[in-house]
C-alpha cells in the first residue's frame, strides 16, 4: 500500500511518565476507510496512546506517521491543531452556547461560503441531524448529541478519527444504533479510525481489525474472526468471553479431552497444552451420539437468542454449552455432549 493509503501508522512506539512505563513497543496499522479497535482495561495505556496519536503527548521513543508523514519522534512533535485528524470524546465536548450548525462550523477549515454551506449540509445530512442544525446542545437527546459531535469531528476533513469510548454513555438499543450509524459514516468518508474500547463485545461488533493491549503491550493483532477463534494467549482467549478449559499432554501428536483426542500436529511429544472450546462449540442432545458424552444440567442462564447451559460430565467437571433459547433445557435434565469438529483452541500451558 502507498503512503497515502496508509492511514495511520504507529512504530514501536513507547512512554513513560517519570520511571513509569506505561507503553512499550506498540505497534500498529490503520488503512483508510477501516475501523482498527484498540481493546483493553483501564490502566493497560490504550488512552495514552490515543494521546500520543492525538499530539496531547509528547512521545518518548518510536514514531507516528499519518499518510506517511511523521508527525511525532524523539525531538519532533507536531501540535494537535496541525494534525490531520478528528476526535470524538466520551462526553461529547459540545460548545454549550453554539447551536448544532455552529459547532460543526467551528471544526470547518476556512472556505467560500457556497462550499462551506454545501458541505455543512452534507455532513448534517450524513449524521441525520439536518433538521436539528438550529437547535441547542442541551435540548438534544445523548444519540443526538453524539451525531453532532461526529459531523463536527468530520469537519475538519480529517485523515485519521480517534473515538474514545465514544458509546459508553448510551443505552444498549440506542448504543448498537448510533455505532452503526458512526462506523458507516466514517467508512463512506475513507477515514482511518481508531475506536478505544474495553468492551469485548462492541471491539467484536465494530472493528475491520483489534489490538488487545496489556499492561502497555499490544499482546495480539488480527480480525475479530482470528482473535476469538485463534487466540495467541490464554489471556486473549478469555478477553472475548467463556470457554471451556482442558489441560492435557501430547501423545503421538494427540491430546485427550471427553470427547476424544485432538490432532496436535505442530506441538512436541510430552509438551503441556490447554485446550479450549468455546460454548458455541459444544453441542447438547437429549439422546446420546456418536462422541457424546453423557451429563446433567446444572444450570441455564438465558442470554436472549441464545441459553448458557452448565453442564456436569462424569468426570465431574462442569462445561458450558451455548444452546439455543428455545430448545428447553432445565436443571437435572440428561444432555449428551459433542463437539463441533476442528472447533478446539490450543495453547501452551
Amino acid at each position: 500500500m502507498n503512503a497515502a493509503g496508509t492511514g495511520l501508522t504507529v512504530e514501536a512506539a513507547s512512554h513513560s511518565y517519570g520511571s513509569v512505563p506505561v507503553l512499550r513497543d506498540v505497534s500498529l496499522s490503520v488503512p483508510l476507510g477501516t475501523i482498527h479497535s484498540l481493546l483493553g482495561p483501564s490502566g493497560s495505556g490504550k488512552t495514552t496512546l490515543l494521546r500520543l496519536i492525538a499530539g496531547l503527548e509528547t512521545l518518548t521513543a518510536g514514531r507516528i506517521l499519518i499518510s506517511g508523514q511523521e508527525l511525532a519522534a524523539p525531538g519532533r512533535h507536531v501540535p494537535p491543531e496541525r494534525r490531520p485528524m478528528g476526535f470524538v470524546f466520551q462526553d461529547y465536548a459540545l460548545f454549550p452556547h453554539l447551536s448544532v450548525r455552529e459547532n460543526v462550523l467551528f471544526g470547518m477549515p476556512k472556505m467560500k461560503t457556497a462550499p462551506r454551506r454545501e458541505r455543512l449540509d452534507h455532513l448534517l445530512r450524513s449524521v441525520g441531524m439536518l433538521e436539528f442544525a438550529h437547535a441547542m446542545p442541551h435540548t438534544l437527546s445523548g444519540g443526538q448529541q453524539q451525531r453532532v459531535a461526529l459531523a463536527r469531528a468530520l469537519a475538519r476533513e480529517p485523515v485519521v478519527m480517534l473515538l474514545d469510548e465514544p458509546f459508553s454513555g448510551l443505552d444498549a438499543r440506542l448504543r448498537s444504533e448510533i455505532r452503526q450509524l458512526t462506523l458507516k459514516v466514517l467508512r463512506s468518508e475513507r477515514v482511518a479510525t481508531l475506536l478505544v474500547t474495553h468492551d469485548p463485545q462492541e471491539a467484536l461488533l465494530a472493528s475491520d481489525v483489534i489490538s488487545v493491549i496489556s499492561n502497555g503491550c499490544i499482546e495480539q493483532t488480527g480480525t475479530p474472526h482470528e482473535l476469538y477463534f485463534c487466540p495467541k494467549t490464554l489471556h486473549v482467549a478469555e478477553v472475548f468471553g467463556q470457554a471451556n478449559r482442558f489441560e492435557g499432554t501430547v501423545k503421538s501428536g494427540r491430546i485427550a479431552t471427553p470427547w476424544g483426542p485432538v490432532e496436535a500436529p505442530a506441538c512436541d511429544e510430552g509438551q503441556r497444552m490447554t485446550v479450549l472450546f468455546r460454548p458455541e462449540s459444544l453441542l447438547l442432545n437429549p439422546q446420546p451420539s456418536n462422541g457424546s458424552t453423557p451429563g446433567r444440567v446444572r444450570s441455564t442462564c438465558l442470554r436472549g437468542e441464545t441459553c448458557d447451559i452448565e453442564v456436569t460430565l462424569p468426570s465431574g467437571e462442569t462445561v458450558v454449552a451455548a444452546a439455543p433459547s428455545y430448545a428447553g433445557w432445565s436443571p437435572d435434565m440428561t444432555a449428551h455432549v459433542s463437539v463441533v469438529r476442528q472447533s478446539a483452541i490450543l495453547l501452551p500451558t
